[in-house]
């Protein structure tokens, strides 16, 4: 009986260690498929995106505001916040305009002498008298109580 059992184990481990190779080959070519499916997926996933963000991109690129709209925005939210001439206000009461364009229609509004920025403190905003004017002519709903 133990020589059965012995003879039926040796053959089993031969037929074993014969099919090893077939079975590494078979694997192999299985890893090779599922790169080969995976780099498609991710060359299609990549495409898919790419074009997105172009037609996001030029979504974007129609709605960017001139520097003439954002320093107007800029000077609407002194008027919302019914601000005197001379007045002054922070930058985080600014946060409606978008950041990108921030700046830009700062330096407009600078330029257009309807603004000035505080010299010790570069994120306080002082309306002057002129900014007040056009503000008004701009938002004639607003006024100061």
């Amino acid at each position: 009986m133990a020589e059965k059992t012995a003879s039926a184990v040796s053959e089993l481990s031969d037929k074993v260690v014969e099919a090893i190779p077939a079975l590494k080959e078979a694997a192999s070519e299985l890893a090779h498929q599922a790169a080969e499916k995976t780099s498609q997926m991710a060359s299609t996933a990549l495409s898919h995106r790419s074009t997105r963000a172009a037609n996001e991109a030029s979504e974007i690129g129609d709605k960017v505001a001139s520097d003439e709209e954002v320093s107007r925005q800029i000077l609407g939210i002194f008027m919302r916040h019914r601000i005197p001439a001379s007045g002054t206000l922070q930058r985080n009461n600014f946060f409606d305009v978008r950041d990108g364009d921030f700046q830009r229609g700062m330096n407009k509004a600078v330029a257009n002498n309807w603004i000035t920025i505080d010299q010790r403190n570069q994120y306080l905003y002082q309306l002057t008298a002129r900014g007040y004017a056009v503000g008004r002519l701009i938002h004639p709903a607003t006024r100061l109580v």
